[in-house]
């Protein structure tokens, strides 16, 4: 066995074994098994109970999200267009008689793009067919309820699973009643762009309540209706095979336990409704005073903010609208200047403001043209413009125009102006 001398007094140390592979291995067991716990945790506690929880509202609130969901998305509406959308007034979004266009508008003044408007009718055609299907929900239910009482009042239907299913639909149909004629009510106010602009919230959040959120809120009245309905065919089918048989006797006795669970059963099924009716109309306050006031607050911060943007129309006009050519004026001497002295100084006309910025800033404008039909796509012969015709001449044809509009021009500039001095040229001798 060879051993290891030491140097200098130092005493050899061993190298350390090799446990990095036995550390990886250690690592990744663990982090497979947290996953592995985690996936049992989340498929027992949270998928398991949403997907029972869906089931039982029959699956109706996905079909009134990807109504909603199918609104928004062909709109395209961005966080300026719902801006513009609160800041548009009533006149605006008359798609009949337009507002009279101004000669300077500002942003807020031009129309309202297609896309909001198409919004806007579509909102309010979803809302006016949320409004139809309460009003035909509660016909049926009112139909359901009438029929379950007179089957309550027929001896042959006193068993007690007939007698319990048909309590069950009456429950049911009374809270899908009791829940149409409040959506009706209260989904009048519901055509404002502000509650659509909500709705859209509810539809673009990542995580929300699977309990209670938007579209159980819709899906309620559909989802009472079709319990009332499946018990109702429950008591049917139970009147059907337990009744009209001369070995059926009259009355049924049940044991207390039963009739305390059947009791109970009822009475929870009444409860729940409650429970749902409570949280409809907390709902419902939210979607009040609440949000108006809050939206109200919103379409202030935004109408200070595009206000404190200052268009170039709305500051100081203190420069020319147009520029001007930096220009010196030498004014010759005419027989029609007021008593100027002779041997004066050339007038100099203070020269205008430089050229305003904003106008600089501008886009170019559109080029125009002197030909009228440059306006307009000709669709034939008839349609082009006249030829200049010329109908009758009169005074001298040696004397041109140009020669008169110069001479009284000249004489306009000299005896319009009192202020211009002029002087007279040098004279020769």
């Amino acid at each position: 066995m060879q051993t290891t001398v030491p140097i200098l007094g130092v005493q050899p140390t061993l190298p350390l074994p090799n446990t990095s592979s036995s550390r990886h291995r250690h690592r990744k067991s663990s982090i497979a098994i947290q996953t592995v716990l985690f996936t049992v945790a989340f498929f027992l506690f949270d998928f398991i109970p949403r997907q029972v929880y869906l089931h039982f509202l029959l699956r109706i609130p996905s079909l009134y999200f990807s109504r909603v969901t199918r609104i928004f998305e062909d709109a395209r509406l961005s966080l300026p267009d719902i801006k513009r959308m609160a800041r548009a007034k009533a006149d605006q979004w008359n798609t009949t008689n337009p507002p009279p266009f101004p000669s300077i508008v500002t942003p807020d003044q031009m129309p309202l793009p297609q896309t909001l408007l198409h919004f806007r009718a579509s909102w309010e055609g979803f809302i006016d067919s949320l409004m139809r299907e309460w009003k035909t929900l509660n016909i049926v239910s009112v139909l359901l309820m009438s029929a379950i009482l007179t089957m309550l009042q027929i001896d042959a239907a006193s068993h007690p699973i007939t007698r319990t299913s048909a309590l069950f639909s009456l429950i049911c149909a009374l809270m899908s009643l009791l829940y149409g004629c409040m959506y009706i009510v209260r989904f009048g106010g519901m055509r404002k762009m502000h509650k659509a602009s909500s709705f859209a919230d509810e539809a673009q959040k990542g995580t929300t309540s699977i309990w209670w959120n938007v579209w159980v809120l819709l899906a309620m009245p559909a989802v009472w209706l079709a319990w009332s309905i499946i018990m109702f065919f429950t008591c049917i089918m139970s009147f059907i095979w337990l009744s009209g048989s001369s070995q059926d006797t009259t009355d049924f006795a049940i044991s207390p336990r039963v009739l305390l669970g059947l009791r109970i059963a009822l009475t929870v099924v009444f409860a729940l409704g409650i429970i749902y009716f409570g949280l409809i109309v907390r709902t419902f306050h939210r979607y009040g005073d609440p949000l108006d006031r809050e939206w109200m607050r919103r379409v202030n911060e935004w109408t200070k903010e595009a206000a404190s943007v200052t268009p170039y129309w709305n500051q100081p006009d203190t420069k020319p609208p147009y520029p001007r050519s930096p220009i010196l004026v030498r004014v010759p001497s005419s027989p029609y200047s007021r008593g100027a002295p002779r041997g004066a100084s050339p007038t100099h006309v203070p020269l205008p403001p430089p050229f305003p910025d904003e106008f600089r800033r501008l886009p170019p404008s559109r080029p125009l043209t002197t030909h009228p039909s440059g306006f307009f796509h000709a669709g034939g012969r008839l349609f082009l413009p006249a030829e200049p015709v010329t109908i009758m001449q009169l005074g001298d044809p040696d004397v041109h125009a140009p020669q008169i509009v110069d001479k009284d021009l000249q004489r306009f500039m000299l005896v319009g102006f009192p202020d211009v001095r002029v002087c007279d040229r040098p004279s020769s001798s």
